[in-house]
């Protein structure tokens, strides 16, 4: 499968987040990845970072439903 930018994005936000330890700057990238994961069809796994994220915002919330639409993972919990 070809990634092209999507996926080069996807290890870059990885990578940023091993060099950084501030809370609101590793949810940006965990935001970053779900993106970028959705992009690339990886539902699922998208679901799998969104409890890191945390429901704060539309933008969270839109990333879950589409993660629930798409990759029909309807016994994923959110708490919030």
């Amino acid at each position: 499968m070809h990634t092209g930018q999507y996926g080069s994005a996807l290890r870059a936000f990885e990578k940023a987040s091993e060099l950084t330890n501030e809370e609101e700057e590793l949810r940006a990238l965990v935001r970053n990845r779900v993106t970028a994961l959705q992009k690339l069809g990886k539902y699922e796994e998208s679901m799998e970072l969104i409890p890191a994220i945390g429901m704060v915002d539309f933008n969270s919330k839109a990333a879950a439903a589409l993660g629930f639409h798409k990759g029909s993972v309807f016994s994923f919990y959110i708490s919030q």
